[in-house]
């Protein structure tokens, strides 16, 4: 186990709640609930299993979100691993489905069950609800709700009238009983409708549905109808109560908090919809003691809200002050939307503040940690490269780094990259791209000499780097210093060869090695990589357009113009393909039919 991520884990909550392991790329590989996040990725990473060891082998960074309870953190989990698919779930679930609620909607009385899969074949107008993640939970609300709202769900069709004699499920008001009695079909639909209702909203249309029934049938003196509906008022009340969870039909609400120390703010946004918690994030901010809390909130809600299409009904703060409440309020009114900013009003509200405020808490102390470890490599950085390039100097801020690569394949579709690095830092306003004009074949040395001279040619006083890394080794550095001694620019150059990971300088006829631990080796192998990585999104870009190209030529019947509408609007052929007809014509604005033709020439190709 690496320190970086040691020192991750040593900052996580032991509080339940959703971790999201993160690889260098940033994307999500993983996640996991737990009842202690701290314990459960201890246990990761102590596994000897052989797909644990790979995952953890990947892992760079941990998120996680804290959540009231066990049950939020398995519907969270379950909704994350939906949205955004992480590749090492797949290999560590079961095969065990999650349950779904089903609806005969093609017979005269339609059943609800609660089934495991999905056999739509079996009734092709059947509606499924779901999946639910908590069986035991779904069964008794299922049928703690039937009590209120009788519904057949016999395995068998309904026929009428069929039994001599109701089952016990009509004893005990969990069903009408339309095999057995005439019953009228009209209020049967509305129990369909109002269960419905609740499993797919969560309960608040419903509730507000209730009340408005309720109400009516008062004023039109149905004493025995109002009665009905206070009782299923109450019994869904109940169960939303029970499960601490907000009524749907409000809309989102977004908690905020806020931790700062020094010269670092932080703030963590809490989104919660009908269905629980949805999602969490975290800004940062630069403040200085001459910031005041209300400034910070005030640049955070312009910035989040104005011109956005994030809008929730409410936003809740944890700050009680009435006068920044109120600002905030007169700021919002000007988007024109209801969104509302208050303190908390209810113990569930201040429980999602409060674990909120803790879950930003730890990621503050985290993020000074991985700052301070930041700082202390880049200090040794500079360090070694004082001592390799006794005659410049590195310690002036910001340190500026730029790295070049070459990505081709057998000299076809040559592209040559710039990545900027400012203390350490990706600085990518400043990255570019360059197509290989001059140069054919398989020349790599050539390649890297045009780039070389398009970047530096025209270079201005303020735009000389301090340091320059090429991907590769003798050969790489000394085109670089040739180009540079053309230019009469003095600037330090490095070579790092990917086989060894050896190191070049101008000043050692040998390449040099570091540890694998070494902080300047580390930084260098980044950068080195960052240009790689940008050079190969190029070059596959330019294979991608190059060989959609081709395919449409082969197209019969296509004008230039309709060609060219193809090239600017697809970056690559597999979009194309996975397009319908209509999305073809929205996007290059031809007839239907030859929408048609174009899906069909392409399935033929």
């Amino acid at each position: 186990m690496n320190a970086n991520i040691l020192n991750e884990i040593q900052q996580l909550p032991d509080k339940t709640g959703v971790y999201l392991f993160m690889n260098k790329d940033g994307e999500c590989i993983y996640v996991g609930k737990a009842k202690s996040i701290l314990k459960r990725v201890l246990q990761h990473y102590s596994s000897k299993d052989i797909k644990e060891r790979q995952l953890i082998s990947e892992v760079e960074t941990i998120q996680f979100i804290l959540t009231p309870n066990e049950v939020e953190a398995l519907i969270l989990e379950q909704r994350k691993i939906s949205e955004l698919e992480p590749k090492y779930n797949v290999c560590f679930k079961d095969d065990k489905s999650y349950p779904y609620i089903k609806i005969t909607s093609s017979e005269k009385y339609p059943r609800m069950l609660i089934v495991r899969k999905l056999k739509v074949g079996e009734d092709s107008t059947a509606e499924f609800i779901g999946p639910f993640s908590n069986i035991e939970d779904l069964k008794r609300t299922f049928n703690y709700l039937r009590s209120f709202f009788p519904l057949a769900n016999c395995k068998n069709k309904i026929v009428e009238n069929s039994r001599k004699r109701p089952c016990l499920q009509y004893n005990i008001r969990r069903c009408p009983a339309p095999c057995f009695q005439n019953i009228d079909s009209g209020e049967y639909s509305k129990s369909v409708e109002y269960m419905k209702m609740f499993f797919k909203g969560g309960g608040g249309d419903l509730l507000n549905r209730l009340e408005n029934e309720m109400k009516q049938a008062a004023s039109k003196l149905e004493f025995e109808k109002a009665a009905l509906m206070r009782d299923r008022f109450f019994a869904v009340s109940r169960i939303l109560e029970s499960r601490r969870v907000r009524p749907a039909g409000e809309g989102e609400v977004h908690f905020i908090t806020l931790v700062r120390e020094y010269n670092d703010a932080l703030i963590g946004v809490l989104s919660v919809n009908s269905e629980g918690i949805a999602n969490q994030e975290y800004y940062k901010f630069k403040v200085n003691d001459f910031n005041a809390d209300s400034e910070i909130y005030e640049a955070f809600i312009t910035r989040l809200y104005f011109n956005s299409t994030r809008k929730p009904i409410k936003i809740v703060v944890d700050t009680v002050d009435d006068n920044l409440i109120s600002l905030l309020n007169q700021l919002l009114a000007l988007t024109e939307s209801d969104m509302e900013v208050a303190y908390y009003s209810s113990n569930l509200e201040k429980e999602y503040l409060t674990l909120l405020s803790e879950a930003t808490t730890a990621e503050f102390k985290r993020h000074i940690m991985r700052e301070l470890s930041d700082r202390r490599k880049l200090e040794e950085f500079i360090k070694t490269l004082n001592t390799l390039f006794p005659n410049y100097n590195f310690d002036k801020q910001p340190l500026r780094i730029e790295a070049f690569d070459i990505s081709n394949i057998k000299g076809e579709h040559s592209v040559g990259s710039k990545v900027v690095f400012l203390n350490g830092y990706p600085f990518k306003k400043d990255y570019r791209m360059y197509r290989i004009k001059t140069v054919e074949g398989q020349n790599d040395y050539g390649m890297l000499r045009e780039v070389l001279n398009r970047r530096f040619k025209k270079i201005t006083s303020e735009e000389i780097p301090d340091l320059i890394v090429v991907d590769g080794g003798k050969g790489q550095l000394n085109i670089a210093l040739e180009v540079l001694n053309s230019i009469g620019l003095n600037i330090p150059v490095v070579g790092l060869a990917k086989e060894k990971e050896e190191i070049y300088t101008p000043f050692s006829k040998e390449s040099l090695t570091f540890p694998e631990d070494s902080s300047f080796r580390k930084i260098l192998q980044y950068i080195r990589d960052e240009a790689h990585r940008f050079a190969v999104n190029y070059h596959r870009k330019l294979r991608s357009k190059n060989f959609l190209k081709s395919i449409i030529d082969k197209i019969p019947g296509l004008s230039e113009r309709v060609k060219k509408r193809i090239r600017l609007a697809y970056a690559d052929l597999e979009t194309l393909r996975e397009d319908s007809a209509e999305d073809i014509v929205k996007k290059l604005g031809v007839s239907y039919n030859l929408a048609v033709k174009i899906k069909e020439s392409l399935s033929k190709l």
